[in-house]
């Protein structure tokens, strides 16, 4: 499965399509999330963001399995993979895209940057 993750991160990073849908909606959506807690702490998330995060994950997901699909690699072994796999270089952009904290990080520090 090694080899596989390369080729998949290059295509990820290789992908114009899906990453201006991801860096639209990162664009469309940042200023509505709240910066960190003065102790940096996640600050409460209303039911409006979760949602946002809801819709940004299913199209990293639908992305990634339409990928998988195309080259006949099942999905629950590649995301089981993911989690027990200690190469974080190649996947921590696929366990992010799964992490709420990481999404409202990536929100913040767009918002921040403009």
């Amino acid at each position: 499965m090694e080899g596989f993750m390369e080729e998949m991160l290059e295509w990820w990073i290789g992908n114009e399509e899906l990453t201006e849908k991801l860096e639209n909606f990162v664009g469309k959506h940042c200023s509505k999330f709240p910066d960190p807690n003065p102790d940096g702490s996640t600050p409460e998330q209303t039911a409006e963001l979760m949602g946002l995060y809801t819709e940004y994950k299913d199209m990293v997901e639908n992305a990634i399995e339409a990928y998988l699909k195309s080259k006949g690699v099942d999905a629950g072994a590649f995301y089981e993979h993911c989690k027990s796999a200690d190469d974080s270089a190649i996947l921590q952009w696929v366990l992010a895209a799964t992490e709420y904290e990481a999404f409202w990080r990536t929100m913040v520090e767009e918002k921040n940057s403009s």
